[in-house]
């Protein structure tokens, strides 16, 4: 599988700013209720959720091999991924839910 990011993102201390191409409404509304953080990442990975659904999180490497999967439950806020088994460098974060799908940029300190 080959993943190319229609997203990209400037890493700022805590925060991530991210310019997204939004295909459809859906998309949009997804991309604006996750935020990840910290970007650049040392051992963890905070995912803030504002979405009443169930998310599917997916870490890739780009060359699209799946490093990372798990899931987000709508009752969570908050949910803190381990990137320990990740070596340094740059990652593809994947979102998706009924609504459609998001890519973050993440890289791996």
């Amino acid at each position: 599988m080959e993943v190319t990011a229609a997203s990209g993102c400037v890493a700022r201390s805590e925060e991530v700013e991210v310019e997204a191409t939004v295909t459809s409404l859906a998309d949009e509304q997804l991309a604006r209720g996750l935020r990840i953080y910290p970007n650049p990442a040392t051992s963890s990975l905070t995912i803030d959720s504002q979405l009443n659904e169930t998310v599917q999180v997916f870490i890739y490497t780009v060359t699209g091999q799946l490093r990372h999967q798990s899931q987000i439950s709508p009752a969570s806020t908050s949910t803190e991924v381990s990137l320990a088994d990740l070596t340094p460098g740059l990652y593809l974060v994947q979102f998706a839910s009924e609504q459609g799908w998001h890519q973050h940029k993440l890289i791996k300190r």
